[in-house]
């Protein structure tokens, strides 16, 4: 059974596990306060984006995206994240519909992706290829 767990920094106990019914490993993570409810984000290798309340550790929804893994993801919005994957897709999901708002082919994998706030520029994403060593600014038009 496949699961993220949550430790206390200082203590180093656990503080939560979150159980997903089925096997996967697990890639890259993201906590925000969204609708009132803290909510761990998280992305793995089954192609899915589960999404579970981090003080309860209730799963509150799981997202499938795709068949290959998914490497990154980056909250854009309260609504909206980028996740990048093995198959060298880096798309824009929605996240309360689960629709993929667009999808973009890239020339390797995308192993990392972050979000920028810059206070003259504004918001991208950064994104870091695999076996490239490329680094790309993704300027985001709203």
């Amino acid at each position: 059974m496949g699961f993220v767990t949550s430790y206390d920094y200082i203590s180093g106990e656990i503080y939560h596990k979150y159980l997903a019914n089925d096997r996967s490993e697990h890639f890259s993570f993201n906590i925000n306060n969204i609708e009132e409810i803290i909510k761990l984000i998280e992305s793995s290798y089954d192609g899915n984006i589960r999404i579970w309340n981090f003080i309860t550790g209730e799963l509150l929804k799981k997202i499938y995206i795709c068949k290959n893994s998914l490497y990154s993801i980056c909250l854009w919005n309260n609504d909206t994240l980028f996740a990048s994957s093995y198959d060298k897709k880096l798309r824009l999901i929605n996240l309360n519909t689960g629709i993929i708002i667009n999808s973009v082919n890239q020339n390797s994998e995308i192993i990392s992706i972050k979000k920028i706030n810059h206070p003259l520029y504004g918001k991208f994403l950064v994104s870091q290829g695999f076996g490239n060593e490329q680094i790309k600014m993704w300027i985001v038009k709203n």
